[in-house]
């Protein structure tokens, strides 16, 4: 039988790995422990699961255009559900009954707090527009594999004014939606190392991955 401790969670690191660190994180850890948390963990099992495979979906589609917006955008949900449950240090949970303090049954608040509250997405989506993203776009790629009208993908590199979406037409421009969650992936691990908040969600979100 496998041992479990050798299951990868981040590139080739393992469950040992993590382990290993978690033990120096929760001791007196120095701001580089931090750092290569952030690096060799974090990151990278956003890089190997997550940030590549859309790399390669749009370097695969780049001139055809023919509805892999609908694939990458469904990976962005993805990550987004990811970095604000660790950011938050919360695991999602099935079911009615949950600890509040450190688990979630539902993942719209999660998307809105996100969207709501970390920059650069914060520019412009307020709740109500966070709350229709949700349902129109999140939602419907999960649940229906579309969008949900009025809501379209577009691969227009610049967008309206560079803007992460149309708020109007209800346009999201996946490319810049891109760069701005790769943006915030980024502040992420330079606000680490002094966010108190930050460390305790991480350890909380990967003692909860290595079970």
């Amino acid at each position: 039988m496998r041992d479990k401790g050798s299951t990868r969670i981040a590139g080739k690191l393992t469950i040992n790995d993590w382990n290993a660190l978690c033990k120096v994180l929760e001791g007196t850890p120095t701001k580089a422990d931090w750092q290569n948390a952030y690096q060799l963990f974090f990151f990278q099992r956003l890089e190997t699961r997550y940030l590549e495979p859309i790399r390669v979906l749009r370097r695969t589609f780049a001139r055809s255009n023919t509805g892999e917006g609908f694939s990458i955008v469904s990976l962005q949900c993805c990550l987004i559900e990811f970095i604000e449950s660790t950011a938050q240090g919360k695991n999602y949970k099935h079911g009615t009954t949950f600890d509040a303090a450190t688990e979630y049954n539902s993942s719209e608040k999660i998307f809105v707090d996100f969207l709501r509250n970390r920059a650069p997405f914060n520019n412009e989506f307020g709740r109500g527009l966070a709350q229709k993203f949700y349902s129109g776009v999140r939602c419907g790629l999960v649940h229906e594999a579309r969008t949900k009208s009025p809501w379209t993908i577009s691969s227009q590199r610049k967008g309206l004014n560079g803007k992460i979406v149309d708020a109007h037409a209800k346009v999201l421009y996946r490319n810049n939606f891109q760069d701005a969650l790769e943006q915030y992936i980024s502040q992420y691990g330079k606000d680490l190392p002094d966010d108190a908040a930050l460390k305790k969600g991480l350890i909380a979100k990967f003692k909860y991955l290595c079970r």
